[in-house]
């Protein structure tokens, strides 16, 4: 039995027309993926880094307030809530890791959640899941992926059943389009979280503490880039060689669009100069780039727009838009 994909496209996926330069007429079909960093960003997590004060003794200091104070910390004393910081204390990032005790990931999304300590994309974070979009967590924790994995299925335990069926409904859409068999609720969800990624940079799978963090994040990025990129192909070519097309003479374009978020102002910024070189044959189908800095009052958003050829798309390479009305629906709540 042929599967009618379109039958199970959905409206807010499908982005008008353009034609190319030979004159041919394309529909245009969007997948939105997102990437996002976690301390301060999804949640305001408990976790601390140990730190060392004058006397000897241990202070724990928020990861807020670490990244205020990191380029300082072990080069010049400073006072943090009424103590003189020497330095960092002996394995200073000990709950970062999964190896004093392999739920403590977890245990602080839960005492986060229960405490609503969330950061400014965590309703970013809430769609994606709801939407059944594909994400990676790109962090410089330490942990492995099945313990960060298990602070996502915490947080899906406890969306709301409007949340659930939407999530739910969305991943039945996903599996019929690429051509996946009849599946439970339960394994709906558990292989939408395989294709997902849980990326801790500082993990001992990785090679431990990166020497630059910021470039790790830079390999995580674009090898999550890269597997967008084959989905986004993937369809394309579904819908190219599907029957029903083939006898309409209509013509596909499947684009992913990506989201990136970080409260750290230098990964932000390492992270746009990455995209904005980046060129169009890297990454066919990948479109735009969405770098959103929510480390500062004001939420800030560079978008990068890779053209293709057509008469609708401006010859520039790419642009640098402000938060405008797209990102607002798409990307916020």
């Amino acid at each position: 039995m042929i599967k009618k994909y379109f039958d199970f496209l959905k409206e807010e996926y499908l982005q008008g027309s353009f034609k190319d330069s030979t004159g041919s007429e394309y529909k245009i079909y969007q997948l939105l993926y997102y990437a996002f960093d976690w301390d301060d960003n999804i949640l305001k997590m408990p976790t601390e880094i140990v730190l060392k004060e004058e006397s000897g003794q241990e202070i724990g200091m928020s990861t807020e307030d670490f990244a205020k104070y990191r380029d300082i910390i072990g080069k010049e004393e400073f006072e943090y809530n009424g103590k003189t910081i020497t330095g960092y204390a002996n394995d200073s990032f000990r709950y970062f890791r999964d190896d004093a005790d392999p739920n403590i990931f977890v245990k602080d999304v839960e005492k986060a959640i229960n405490e609503k300590r969330f950061a400014k994309s965590y309703n970013d974070f809430i769609e994606c899941l709801t939407t059944g979009s594909l994400f990676a967590i790109i962090t410089a924790r330490g942990h492995e992926p099945g313990p960060m994995r298990k602070g996502i299925e915490f947080m899906i335990n406890r969306l709301t059943s409007a949340e659930k069926t939407s999530m739910i409904d969305h991943l039945k859409m996903y599996s019929h389009l690429f051509d996946e068999p009849i599946k439970s609720d339960d394994v709906l969800i558990k292989e939408y979280l395989d294709k997902c990624e849980y990326i801790g940079v500082s993990s001992p799978s990785r090679g431990g503490k990166p020497d630059n963090p910021e470039k790790a994040k830079e390999d995580a990025f674009l090898g999550f880039v890269e597997k967008c990129n084959s989905f986004a192909k993937e369809l394309e070519n579904k819908f190219n060689t599907d029957p029903e097309t083939l006898k309409s003479g209509q013509k596909w374009k499947v684009i992913a669009k990506i989201g990136f978020s970080d409260d750290d102002a230098k990964n932000i910024k390492h992270m746009d100069d990455v995209v904005r070189e980046l060129k169009n044959e890297t990454y066919s189908n990948v479109k735009e780039f969405y770098m959103k800095d929510t480390g500062k009052e004001d939420l800030q958003t560079n978008i990068y727009t890779k053209y293709g050829d057509g008469e609708s798309t401006p010859t520039s390479e790419s642009v640098v838009r402000k938060f405008d009305s797209f990102l607002k629906k798409k990307l916020t709540r």
